[in-house]
């Protein structure tokens, strides 16, 4: 979920590699450490799919890290991601 949002957006872009690398080391380590906080690694104990939670946040934070987004814009970027990939109803009518 994070190398296809950091490759659409790098089309656009157009960052160096290590820049691009950097993006998907951060993206890949967001999803690691929110699988880890869940205990959710093994597919038979699975609460929820992965890629379709935490895939998003780390989508969120590679591109973040692409875009250059300061403290607040990032956690704006992360509240959204968490937003649509939670599904809550909360937000239905919101700019979320």
């Amino acid at each position: 979920t994070t190398l296809p949002a950091i490759l659409a957006l790098a089309e656009r872009l157009t960052p160096g590699g290590a820049r691009l690398l950097l993006a998907l080391a951060v993206g890949v380590e967001a999803q690691e450490r929110l699988r880890l906080a869940s205990g959710q690694f093994e597919p038979g104990s699975f609460l929820f799919h992965p890629p379709g939670t935490v895939g998003a946040l780390g989508a969120a934070a590679a591109c973040g890290v692409l875009l250059d987004l300061d403290t607040d814009r990032l956690a704006h970027a992360l509240g959204i991601a968490a937003s649509r990939a939670g599904g809550l109803i909360a937000n239905v009518g919101s700019m979320t």
